[in-house]
């Protein structure tokens, strides 16, 4: 059994993906931005 290489779109989704998450900033998406520490206590 071979395995199909995926096409040149996941090669192409992850640019786009890279090049929207350089762009957004924690501000954009309403979490506050300064000192402290951003993670829930009791998860890892």
């Amino acid at each position: 059994m071979t395995r199909e290489q995926p096409a040149s779109g996941g090669t192409e989704l992850g640019s786009f993906l890279r090049a929207r998450r350089v762009r957004t900033t924690p501000a954009d998406s309403g979490l506050t931005v300064g000192p402290g520490l951003r993670r829930t206590p009791g998860l890892r």
